[in-house]
């Protein structure tokens, strides 16, 4: 199951000569979806797969009586989040990472469709 959460994803840039940081935080503008579905409906970054169905009224609220139940088939599934965003000066600096403090405990990222991380662990600092 690759279901994953993105609680803050910062930028570092690094120029050549002299380091600098720029912390530019990503947490606004998520969408998710079923995998292979594409019906994207807008998330909360940092969250989780079932406050974001909560929120968009997918599932009853699963904290309430015997909810949970109904909502089981969520973790069954896998889930994909996603956003686009634009740092228009990332090619003036040498370095750029992304840094994931919060990724659940399976999680494959991708950056304009490539695989740029593989998570395993969700413990990790993942850079």
């Amino acid at each position: 199951m690759k279901r994953f959460l993105l609680y803050i994803v910062f930028i570092l840039f690094s120029l050549s000569g002299s380091t600098q940081l720029i912390n530019f935080p990503l947490n606004e503008n998520w969408t998710f979806t079923e995998a292979g579905k594409n019906s994207w409906k807008p998330a909360i970054v940092p969250g989780n797969i079932h406050r974001d169905l909560l929120k968009n009224n997918l599932i009853a609220d699963p904290t309430v009586g015997e909810n949970y139940k109904s909502a089981q088939w969520v973790e069954k599934k896998d889930w994909e989040y996603n956003n686009t965003f634009i740092y228009p000066d990332l090619a003036k600096f040498k370095n750029v990472e992304l840094i994931f403090d919060g990724l659940d405990t399976y999680a494959d990222v991708f950056l304009n469709d490539s695989l740029i991380l593989r998570a395993e662990n969700m413990f990790l600092q993942y850079t």
